[in-house]
């Protein structure tokens, strides 16, 4: 699945075609609810040929004919780990913010139990947040976290051992505060 959604085109800024996101939406629907089975190769096709933008387009077209969003159906068990891994992408997709505001707050209560290093999830997010408003992650971290703000989980990683810990916690801090 991320093989071949790795192919996605992620052009911000793209024309988006409404229409051509409803005819999508139809097709994705059919493909994941309507049968026993899920159409693994129909999703696919539908979602490696369009950009992002039209991606968002389609999942927001989806939500509003089904009422719900694309996710909740590919999370039952029927659609297996294909499923699964689908539906925190086009979750991912359609609310980029939400995304990295779990997986940071994620990574700050494993690092309190120590269970885990948070480097590489802070370089994943710096990395790959194109597009996404720091602002905007900042604000779902603090709803996801119960109102701790994510320089204070952050700063919490200042003072680890591992220098390496440090140094990407400083620099994950100073783009925060931009």
């Amino acid at each position: 699945v991320l093989t071949a959604l790795s192919s996605i085109n992620g052009a911000e800024g793209s024309t988006v075609d409404v229409s051509m996101g409803m005819c999508d939406a139809k097709i994705l629907y059919e493909a994941i609810e309507s049968g026993a089975s899920t159409d693994q190769r129909t999703i696919l096709s539908v979602l490696t040929r369009r950009n992002i933008e039209q991606l968002r387009t389609i999942l927001h077209c989806y939500e509003q004919l089904y009422g719900h969003h694309i996710s909740k159906f590919l999370k039952q068990k029927r659609h297996g780990e294909f499923g699964r891994t689908l539906s925190s992408v086009t979750r991912c997709i359609s609310y980029p913010e939400k995304h990295y505001a779990k997986q940071l707050k994620d990574m700050w209560v494993k690092r309190r139990l120590a269970t885990e290093p948070a480097t590489d999830l802070m370089i994943r997010v710096v990395v790959a947040k194109s597009g996404v408003n720091i602002g905007e992650i900042r604000s779902a971290f603090s709803k996801k976290s119960g109102g701790t703000a994510l320089e204070t989980a952050v700063r919490t990683l200042m003072s680890d051992p591992d220098y390496h810990t440090r140094m990407v916690a400083e620099v994950f801090l100073k783009i925060v505060k931009c």
